[in-house]
């Protein structure tokens, strides 16, 4: 399930934005639609976007990952 996924690639990241000062996390309902894809490379691509995202944003920064309307596009959104 794609909201698995993403909690347990946020979970990989959750001390490093701890330790920066950034807000780090997924809104997901658990009703997100399937997607069918290689899970190797779709946790890849969301490791990279966290990965940049945090040594990017300054402490006191957010970073959301959130589901976009319509199902069932993602949007990652990084603040400042």
């Amino acid at each position: 399930m794609l909201a698995d996924l993403i909690q347990d690639v946020i979970q990989k990241f959750e001390l490093e934005a701890t330790r920066k000062g950034i807000e780090l996390r997924a809104e997901m309902p658990m009703e997100a639609p399937l997607v069918i894809g290689d899970i190797g490379l779709i946790e890849r691509v969301l490791r990279n976007l966290i990965d940049n995202s945090l040594h990017f944003t300054p402490a006191g920064g957010s970073n959301w990952l959130t589901q976009a309307s319509p199902p069932p596009s993602m949007r990652y959104r990084s603040r400042q």
